[in-house]
């Protein structure tokens, strides 16, 4: 009863801890919002200056809305778990395990993996561990699709794992990948907006007779946070843009990958942290995560391409991986650096 009660004051406050972010998040838009628009804002236009007050005003609503939107959308999706699919089955045992991943079609058949480029024959999953055989968590009890990585703070797996992000609570992966980048997006113009057009206002208020007394404390203060978070957040913005255009996640990245090369059983394994097997091109790319409509791409709604369990390859993927078997028997085990 004692340990009981124990795990549960434990888990609640872990999960205060965790949830904290969010509420700081929710704190500095509310605020950065109210003082734009009733202290500064409305200050231009009480001045005389209305042109000017009214402007910046119709700017800065729907970039708000837009990321206040794309920030609960990105809070409140799943990213997406192996568990959800019942076809991955717990009952996948260790000895499936030691079988080597690509060769077998009825491994990928066990646990509902569907290749989705129909071009001759392709092993279900094309990601492997470096001894060649099929991924699988341990601490899931579940088989691991391609682009799959067990979270820790979520304690589960994810599908398409970009990252676990605090500021969300959530964890980035394939069904939450769009709003989470549409959000850094408007983001970051939120804060160019902010600092844009109250540093000049800011140094002008300054510089008049009664100077910092004559100054609203909450223009600084906008000054401030919007030039600090905008400093992280514009080249994080830029770093995901250009992922997002590889069809690659932050994991990806940084990790390197194995990939099983052929249908045979001796566990040629390619393994590279620069192979993308996934590059289909810009628009493709793009398309895998904003949707195949361009009118959607900036609006946090739809779903992505796919169901996350399997991702179409490359062409020049497919040449290397599945019919790598028609060049040479060699030995395979390629390392790239």
């Amino acid at each position: 009863m004692a340990k009981g009660t124990l795990d549960k004051i434990q888990n609640a406050i872990i999960t205060t801890v965790n949830f904290s972010p969010v509420v700081l998040v929710a704190l500095l838009v509310s605020w950065s919002y109210l003082a734009y628009n009733l202290s500064f804002c409305w200050t231009l236009i009480a001045d005389g200056n209305v042109l000017q007050g009214i402007a910046y005003l119709v700017i800065f609503q729907p970039v708000s809305v837009m990321m206040v939107w794309s920030y609960i959308v990105a809070v409140r999706t799943s990213p997406g778990y192996t568990a959800n699919f019942p076809l991955a089955s717990p009952n996948l045992t260790q000895q499936e395990d030691e079988t080597p991943a690509g060769i077998s079609q009825s491994l990928g058949a066990d646990v509902g993996m569907q290749p989705l480029l129909q071009r001759g024959s392709r092993p279900s999953t094309v990601m492997v561990k470096r001894d060649g055989r099929a991924r699988f968590c341990q601490k899931c009890n579940l088989p691991k699709y391609d682009r799959t990585h067990h979270c820790r703070t979520c304690k589960k797996c994810v599908l398409k794992m970009d990252h676990h992000c605090p500021w969300l609570n959530n964890c980035i992966g394939h069904q939450n990948h769009k709003p989470f980048y549409l959000f850094l997006v408007y983001c970051s113009l939120y804060c160019i907006i902010i600092f844009a057009t109250t540093l000049p206002e800011t140094l002008r208020m300054v510089n008049q007779p009664l100077g910092l007394f004559g100054l609203d404390l909450n223009w600084p203060f906008l000054v401030f946070f919007s030039g600090l978070f905008g400093l992280f957040l514009v080249p994080f913005t830029g770093f995901h843009t250009n992922q997002l255009m590889q069809n690659r996640t932050t994991i990806e990245s940084y990790e390197r990958s194995n990939f099983i090369m052929g249908h045979r059983r001796n566990r040629d394994v390619l393994t590279s942290r620069y192979f993308n097997a996934w590059n289909l091109g810009r628009k493709e790319n793009v398309m895998q995560v904003l949707g195949p409509k361009v009118s959607n791409w900036f609006i946090p709604t739809g779903k992505p391409e796919g169901d996350g369990t399997t991702y179409p390859l490359s062409s020049y993927a497919y040449d290397t991986l599945v019919e790598e078997e028609d060049v040479s028997d060699g030995g395979r085990d390629l390392e790239r650096q």
